[in-house]
């Protein structure tokens, strides 16, 4: 019988930990002389991110005192930063959201959640490798594997690449096919 949490002796079968914080964006430019910053998303949708009462920034919690979406960035203020300069201070920091605050639909998962996972090939079952990257592209993201001996860019797409993902396990298990494998060493 397949038992898709039996630990494979290829694959080291430790727990995967699943981040506390995740990064959503980073603060790339000052906007306006009122204090106001453009925070440049990073893979997410700006309005995800005005959802959230806290951010965090070098590990600290703030509680923006205003967030708007502006094109494709959001631009906010924090409490105590009331003109360019100090908005500036903070350029090129990284922003980050507690994990246990964000809500995804069943079955999604954030990208930062993935990486370090085992994946298997789901039928015949064996090792492929470790999730080291996701990158995003228009049409899908690609999840880049590594294995003993090559690295597969595999698209991520459910239910015709992806059969399904175990965060708890740290396993994800993937239709492989011909041609996923990269050229890259």
């Amino acid at each position: 019988m397949f038992d898709p949490f039996k630990k494979n002796e290829s694959g080291d079968g430790a727990a995967h930990s699943r981040p506390d914080f995740i990064e959503v964006g980073q603060i790339v430019n000052t906007h306006g002389v009122r204090g106001e910053m453009k925070l440049l998303p990073l893979g997410f949708d700006a309005g995800f991110i005005t959802g959230f009462k806290t951010l965090y920034i070098d590990s600290i919690a703030v509680k923006p005192t205003s967030m708007r979406v502006h094109k494709d960035c959001v631009l906010l203020t924090l409490p105590d930063v009331e003109d360019m300069d100090s908005a500036n201070a903070y350029r090129g920091k990284f922003v980050s959201i507690r994990r246990t605050d964000a809500h995804l639909p069943k079955g999604e998962y954030f990208d930062a959640e993935l990486v370090g996972m085992e994946v298997y090939n789901y039928f015949p079952r064996r090792y492929v490798g470790t999730l080291t990257e996701v990158l995003t592209y228009p049409a899908h993201k690609l999840y880049r594997v590594r294995g003993k001996e090559h690295t597969y860019l595999i698209p991520a797409v459910q239910d015709v690449f992806v059969v399904d993902i175990f965060p708890d396990e740290g396993q994800i298990f993937v239709h492989m096919m011909e041609g996923l494998e990269s050229d890259e060493n």
